[in-house]
Parts: structure tokens; C-alpha cells; sequence
């Protein structure tokens, strides 16, 4: 193993060989931000996520502005890297992370108590932001293959291939989920010639000929045009999971479902008469018993009482929480739901479940409870397993995913809430019991402390956030294979064997995840199976050097690829960079025309803000020119495609047939942004992108001076033309 010391990877990344003074630092509290030491530490002993930020280079640090627009990643990365460094003191400062977290949100400012489970979001919302990356159909359509293949290969209970649905595009808790991007095969995953033996043939063409560029590869406007299938980031690889629910009607009895994408899960704690239906309804055989039913049935109210009476007397538990939350919810009155088929408002009955579990799972307990004219804090104590969570009760169908989890930290707050004019403000003080992955210990970790306490101290305090991490019985034996095999690799003489490459980050997958997944080298490789241009010159933070015995262990085990045997760079790609880099200084050059970028991007609210507009002026939507900034700056390599307007304009204004349609001020859409630019940097724009419908805007000004002009004056009334280009 002396070739993952060497590139600065330990031997524990395979083998988990004790680090007993890893991990153990406290964090300075810098003026009522235990919310955020206690979250930090919580995340800093979810193994997944720690050996990502210890052992990988994240993928904005590759750009070559990287660190400033994604300052929060790389000093949280700072961060873990310092609270697992033996070399440092056992207290640390975590001013700088706290410094990129108020410059990405001020709401979290210093010397005010903030909710750790609103920042726990922020934070995972902001870092899969930070360092995500596109998936285009060609890894895609690889992973999805091998995945199918492996899933037939080990499945002998017929369970349904859905459950391995890709992560999401953007993070939201079930509570809030959205279903955006969630449907990744609507995306053009049509051709047949993107797939890995075709790479495997480009590569080798070209490692015949340094001079194999095709002129029309880089000027395919396929590629250039090019969407990514979805985002994915190791946040979203770790934290994301998906749910199901389902609503019947009970009219005409049609099931309606819709997909979510979550990142935690809101658990409502239980009263009375929610255990009591949920009692009722496993009496029933866990059909769904509405209130007014168990009403009418005399004969259970003798039963209700009694379980009453049992149930004021006992503790509530994790799994009454999670039945709650996965029982069947009747929707009637005011919460009826539209049938598509019915075409109207009908009762019906809502029920979750899981599709897919993620690696690590975050459970929020709902301890705060907001009413009409207070809010106040449910001090319930509820019990919680420390190993053996099994979710499988609450899985969709039969799923060959594993659904057993053990605890690896959890958040606790002492004290109260207290509201005022309907805002929350938290008193008391969080902490957090994590245990350790070096020594399998549990620690308390509170600010500046860090002390050792006995697993019974554990299951005993009031859980606010619980982090769950997935287990397996069988990787463990994978991982002693692989870490036999990479040790006979080292008595192969380098002449007399070739070697295979692979993914540092799918080694971590591998020594973390209990279900690492295909082996993906797109990490670093590009879609031809050559070396990424903008990974070429830091390879070694990127990718392992393997024995062919290795590799073919992990690739049959596993699944996955493309091949990669040779560190060398693609022609194709690097024109295609070349190509990208031309165009965005053209564009730059063409408009760009300011000192100042933000002096250039200002945003203006159609209902507050004034400003003087000449009558040559353009508005463009700046939800578009966000997405130009971000290709010219080179954040991304997607184009921002046609110009788009649309979102100003109300609905029924949209579906009109007349070719100009001209509107009031008060018709579009409240507190709208949008940029103003000259006529002809829009002339500029429209002839390199085109526009979609309502796009071009022209002005007709008042009669007044100009220094006078306000927004609403200058808007007037617009004139809105399709414009097909």
C-alpha cells in the first residue's frame, strides 16, 4: 500500500487501519455559532464526505478562478482537512469558513443563534452548487447500463430497475421537494455511437497519431449545443435520495405519482391521536383508517382508550416518527387535491415512499412548533436505534438497494425558542455526539471541548438532527480483496506489467460507500476515454495506478469503466477547449465594455428601483445573462442558449396569436429583474444566440426631462414582437 502513502492517500482509505487522534479537534465559538461548530462536526464525521475532502481535488479548484468563486467549498475543505491534521492543535478557528459563509448568506451572521438545521441545508445546497458537475449522456447511458447489468446479474427477486434513479440537480428537503430534472431520459439519450467500446477505438486512433484532430468534431454544433443529463456533485452522491408519492383518488379511484428528490427528512413528532390512527390502521393490516371511521366503530373505542392510557405513559421512538411519516394522509376539505381524470377537487388519500436511499441519511426531528401566536419547543424524548435503523418497511416495492443503517452523529439543543411578530429566535445551545471513524468511538463535541462518552450517553440525549450512515455485510470482504490484491501489485516488476488507471474518487467510493456503484472514470477522463484537458496537469490528485489483477477484480465486481491504460491527453477535446476559449474572449471583447462587472450587471426591480433609460435601450431577462456569465467566465462550458424574455410576461399573455402585443406596467409580472443594454449589444446578442418569443422590447418615453425619468415612466407602454431567429 506504499502507493497511496505516496500520493498522500492513507492506508485506512481501504483498509480503515486506526488514526486514534484523528478527528478530535474542537472549534472556536466565535459568538453563538455552536450551530455551525455543531454542524461542522457532525458533517466532519460522516466518513464519505470527510475522505472526499481529505484525499480528492475538488472540481472548482481546476478552473482557473475556481477559489474565489467557490470560496465556501475550498475553505470547508480547509476545514476538514485541519480538523483531521495531527499536526495542528487540539482547538481551532474556523474564521474563514465562517468569513465565505456570511459572504454567500448574511443571514448567518455573528453573535445571533441561528437553526443548524437551516444551515446544515445552506451549507450542503451551497457546496453541491460549488462543485457540481455536468453528466452528459455518454456517462450517463454507461453507468445506467452497468448498473441494469449488475442489478440482473445479483438479483434473484425480480426487483424493480427504478430504484437506481440518478441524484438530483439541485438540493430541497422532502418537506419542500421539487421534481425538476428528476426525469433524466428526456434529455436526447437516443444514439448508439457514444458508447464505450466507440471510445475505447477513438483512443487507440489516436494514440497511433498525435495529429488525429477532425475540423468537423470541432465544429460539431451537436456537441457544442450539448446538455448535460443532470448535475451531480459527492454531495448529491451522498446525501441525495429520492421519494415517491402517491395520491388516489376516492372518486375514481386513479393513482397519480411524482418523484422527488430529498436531501433530509422532516419527521413531525407524533401526538395522541396520530398513534392512535397509526395503531389502528396495523390493527386493519395496514389499510388506511380515516378519523371519521375509527368514529363509527364502536367496538374499537374501548381499545382507543386503553391506548390512550398506554401510550401517555411511554416514550416515543424514531421508528413512531418515521411511521407517521410514510402513513397514508387523507386529504378532504380545504386540502383536497385535482384529479386529472376527474377534472376537479376530490378527496383522496396521500402516501410516501422511498425509491431511493442515500448513502447517508439525515433525519430532522421537528422540535419547533409554530402556531397562530407563539412558537415553543417539544422537549419529547425520543429513543433512537444506535445501529440496525432498518428503512425497508418504508421502501417502494422491492428494491435491490440496502436499507439498514447505524448512527454516526447526531445534534442535540438544550434550551428554548421564543417568538416575536412570527419570527423564531433560538436560545440555548447546540451539540453534537459523533462517532469517530478512526477508533470507532463516540465523542461530545461542544465548541472548544471534545470529550469521550459511553454509547449509552448517546442514545439517552434529545435528538434535533441525526445523521445515519448506510451499512453492508459483504463490502468489507471487497475491501480486503482489493487491499490483498494492490499489495502483490508491488512484487510485479513495472517492466514486465501494464498498468490500469482509475478514479481516486471511486477508490473513496470504495472504501466508504456500502454500495460503491460502477466504477466511473469520467472523473478525469473525457467522453473519447482520454485524459480531461483541465485535469491533465495535476493527474495525481485524480486518479490511481492499478494492476491489471486489480482491475479486473474491481471491473467484474462492479461493473463500469471506460478503460483508461494511458495518461494521455485528448486532441479532440483540447480543440474543442481552444474553440470554447476563442469564443468567450470574442464575446468578452464585443461586450464587455465596463470596469466594473457588477457595474455592467445591475439588476432593477420593476417595482422599486429608478433609473434613466434612453429611448435605445433593451431589457434582458437577467436569469439569461446569468447563464451567459457563467459560459464566458468559463464556470461552464453550457451555452445559455436563445435569448428568453418570457418569464415577464403573465401567462394568459403568452398564448395570444397577435404578432405584437403591447401591455401596461402593472400588466407584467411583479418584482421582475432584468438588465438594460444598449441596441447594439442586443443586436450582438440576438445574432450569435437568436431569442424566443417575447423577447424584444421597445420604449416610448414621456415628455419628461430625463433626470426625471423614473422606471415606471421610462416603461410606459411596451411593445413585444416575436422575434424567430
Amino acid at each position: 500500500l506504499a502507493m497511496l502513502s505516496k500520493i498522500g492517500l492513507p492506508v485506512s482509505v481501504l483498509t480503515h487501519t486506526d488514526e486514534p487522534n484523528f478527528g478530535l479537534k474542537g472549534i472556536q465559538n466565535l459568538g453563538n455559532t455552536c450551530y455551525l461548530n455543531a454542524a461542522v462536526q457532525a458533517l466532519s464525521n460522516c466518513p464519505p464526505l470527510t475522505e472526499y475532502m481529505r484525499h480528492c481535488s475538488l472540481p472548482c479548484s481546476s478552473s482557473p478562478d475556481g477559489n474565489r468563486r467557490n470560496k465556501l467549498a475550498s475553505e470547508f475543505q480547509k476545514l476538514i482537512d485541519t480538523l483531521w491534521d495531527d499536526e495542528y492543535e487540539n482547538m481551532l478557528s474556523p474564521i474563514f469558513f465562517v468569513d465565505a459563509v456570511l459572504a454567500c448568506n448574511p443571514h448567518f451572521r455573528l453573535f445571533q443563534q441561528q437553526d443548524t438545521q437551516e444551515f446544515l441545508r445552506f451549507l450542503l445546497n451551497e457546496l453541491h452548487e460549488q462543485l457540481k458537475r455536468p453528466v452528459y449522456k455518454w456517462e450517463h447511458r454507461l453507468l445506467k447500463t452497468r448498473n441494469h447489468h449488475e442489478m440482473l446479474k445479483n438479483n434473484t427477486h425480480g426487483y424493480d430497475s427504478d430504484s437506481s434513479m440518478s441524484s438530483c440537480s439541485s438540493f430541497v428537503s422532502c418537506v419542500s421537494a421539487g421534481s425538476d430534472n428528476l426525469d433524466c431520459e428526456k434529455n436526447g439519450i437516443s444514439s448508439d455511437t457514444d458508447d464505450a467500446s466507440s471510445y475505447n477505438s477513438t483512443a487507440e486512433l489516436m494514440e497511433g497519431s498525435d495529429n488525429f484532430v477532425a475540423e468537423e468534431e470541432v465544429l460539431n454544433k451537436e456537441f457544442l449545443l450539448r446538455k448535460p443529463v443532470r448535475y451531480n456533485s459527492i454531495i448529491s452522491d451522498i446525501f441525495s435520495g429520492q421519494l415517491v408519492t402517491s395520491i388516489t383518488c376516492l372518486r375514481c379511484k386513479s393513482v397519480s405519482h411524482n418523484k422527488e428528490i430529498f436531501q433530509d427528512i422532516s419527521l413531525s413528532i407524533p401526538n395522541l391521536e396520530q398513534l392512535v390512527l397509526m395503531q389502528n390502521a396495523s390493527i386493519n393490516g395496514n389499510e388506511y383508517v380515516s378519523p371519521s371511521s375509527i368514529a363509527n366503530q364502536s367496538w374499537l373505542s374501548w381499545l382507543t382508550l386503553r391506548f390512550k392510557e398506554y401510550i401517555s405513559r411511554m416514550d416515543l421512538t424514531l421508528s413512531d416518527c418515521l411511521k407517521l411519516f410514510f402513513s397514508p394522509e387523507d386529504l378532504r376539505g380545504d386540502d383536497m387535491y385535482r384529479c386529472d381524470r376527474c377534472k376537479s377537487l376530490q378527496p383522496g388519500v396521500k402516501i410516501c415512499r422511498l425509491l431511493k436511499t442515500p448513502q447517508i441519511l439525515c433525519i430532522h426531528i421537528k422540535r419547533f412548533r409554530h402556531e397562530a401566536s407563539s412558537s415553543f419547543k417539544l422537549n419529547n424524548r425520543i429513543g433512537f436505534p444506535l445501529e440496525g435503523l432498518d428503512l425497508s418497511d418504508f421502501v417502494q416495492g422491492r428494491s435491490s438497494d440496502l436499507h439498514t443503517y447505524n448512527l454516526v452523529a447526531v445534534i442535540s439543543h438544550s434550551g428554548h425558542a421564543d417568538a416575536f411578530c412570527h419570527h423564531l429566535y433560538l436560545g440555548g445551545h447546540y451539540v453534537s455526539y459523533c462517532m469517530n471513524h478512526s477508533n470507532y468511538r463516540w465523542y461530545l463535541f461542544d465548541d472548544e471541548t471534545v470529550t469521550a462518552v459511553d454509547p449509552c450517553t448517546v442514545e439517552n440525549v434529545e435528538a434535533y438532527v441525526l445523521f445515519y450512515e448506510k451499512t453492508s455485510n459483504t463490502i468489507g470482504f471487497v475491501r480486503e480483496q482489493a487491499s490483498a490484491l494492490f499489495e502483490n501489485s508491488h512484487l510485479l516488476s513495472p517492466v514486465e506489467t501494464s498498468f490500469y488507471y482509475i478514479s481516486m474518487e471511486w477508490v473513496i467510493r470504495l472504501s466508504t460507500f456500502a454500495e460503491p456503484g460502477p466504477v466511473n472514470n469520467y472523473s478525469f477522463l473525457c467522453r473519447h476515454g482520454l485524459v480531461n484537458v483541465k485535469k491533465l496537469s495535476s493527474m495525481h490528485n485524480y486518479c490511481l495506478k492499478l494492476s491489471p489483477s486489480l482491475w479486473n477484480y474491481l471491473r467484474v465486481k462492479f461493473g463500469g469503466g471506460p478503460v483508461c491504460r494511458h495518461l494521455k491527453h485528448c486532441i479532440i477535446c483540447s480543440a474543442y477547449q481552444e474553440a470554447f476559449e476563442s469564443r468567450r474572449k470574442h464575446e468578452l471583447s464585443k461586450f464587455y465594455r465596463y470596469q466594473n462587472d457588477d457595474e455592467y450587471f445591475i439588476s432593477k426591480s420593476i417595482a422599486d428601483e429608478n433609473h434613466d433609460f434612453a429611448s435605445s435601450s433593451r431589457l434582458i431577462c437577467t436569469k439569461w445573462l446569468r447563464r451567459w456569465k457563467a459560459f464566458v467566465f468559463a464556470e461552464t462550458d453550457e451555452l445559455p442558449g436563445p435569448i428568453d424574455n418570457s418569464c415577464m410576461v403573465p401567462v394568459p399573455l403568452r398564448n395570444g396569436s397577435a404578432k405584437t402585443i403591447s401591455i401596461e406596467v402593472s400588466d407584467l409580472l411583479p418584482n421582475l429583474c432584468f438588465c438594460c443594454i444598449n441596441n447594439d449589444t442586443w443586436r450582438d446578442l440576438i445574432s450569435i444566440y437568436g431569442a424566443a418569443l417575447f423577447t424584444l422590447f421597445t420604449w416610448t418615453l414621456t415628455a419628461l426631462p430625463m433626470n426625471q425619468i423614473t422606471l415606471s415612466d421610462a416603461v410606459g407602454r411596451c411593445s413585444m414582437f416575436y422575434a424567430n431567429c
